[in-house]
């Protein structure tokens, strides 16, 4: 693979109620892909319960640990994932 493909790939995590799989998912993502690979992370919890609480509180969390690497998207109002993928693209 060359690496003007790489310089052109990003990470979409798409994440809703499970705060665990959610955690284990970006602690994998960031210590296993290349540094200049961009990650999205995306809430997408139309409910406010605990857990969809906790799924928000990592994803601020990492992207404040990982500035240049997680990017938390908080401008997206959340929805259904087949009406929010094309808001995102």
């Amino acid at each position: 693979m060359g690496t003007e493909i790489l310089n052109d790939t990003c990470i979409v995590l798409l994440a809703c109620n499970d705060y665990e799989s959610t955690q284990l998912t970006v602690v994998n993502l960031l210590s296993r892909t290349p540094e200049n690979i961009p990650i999205f992370f995306l809430p997408n919890s139309i409910s406010n319960t605990f857990d969809a609480k906790r799924v928000k509180e990592i994803g601020s969390i990492y992207s404040k640990l990982f500035p240049e690497r997680l990017i938390f998207v908080n401008w997206v109002k959340p929805s259904f994932p087949f009406l929010l993928q094309p808001t995102t693209l």
